[in-house]
């Protein structure tokens, strides 16, 4: 079962990352639109959704494109999920349970991820947030490194926890 399991995980992810390579800003709306939200109630920021392009907040001028939709964090999150309880599939239901539940925990995570990330971005860009010997050209790619990191570490604990707690209970 882990071999197909493994084999199913691994076409959605190759599948999700086939679709980003050629989406368009409207086609990633699914995640661009919440993540949006969340960084406008994050920030207090106003973002409106311009099409063809992503989201924009006038006020500040800063975007939110298709580069920031976290489309390539939210599939290496499921990948991750999916190895870390790819025990719990043990019959070809629970392989669909463990598949859904993965994709909608990187899902949900990769909002939560995305938004703080583009909230610290959002003090680079207005020149609030600076770290001795990094440019502020380099920042961004470092407070993204850092924050996904974060994530996929609590994300990576937290699933294989649930699968220790859930392996001891059926004993």
């Amino acid at each position: 079962m882990p071999l197909a399991f493994l084999s199913i995980a691994g076409v959605c992810a190759l599948s999700l990352k086939f679709f980003y390579s050629r989406a368009t800003p409207d086609q990633l709306n699914w995640m661009l639109a919440p993540t949006a939200r969340l960084t406008s109630w994050l920030t207090g920021a106003g973002f409106e959704q311009e099409i063809g392009r992503g989201y924009l907040s006038r006020e500040l001028h800063f975007e939110i494109l298709p580069a920031c939709a976290g489309v390539n964090f939210a599939i290496v999150a499921f990948v991750a999920l999916c190895w870390i309880l790819r025990r719990e599939a043990d019959c070809p239901r629970a392989l669909i349970r463990t598949v859904l539940a993965s994709a909608t925990i990187a899902y949900g995570t990769t909002i939560v991820a995305n938004a703080i990330r583009l909230t610290l971005l959002l003090g680079v860009h207005a020149g609030r947030i600076a770290v001795p010997g990094l440019s502020r050209d380099s920042l961004p790619a470092a407070i993204g490194i850092l924050i996904y990191f974060l994530f996929l570490a609590v994300l990576a604990e937290a699933s294989a926890a649930f699968g220790r707690n859930r392996r001891a209970s059926t004993r």
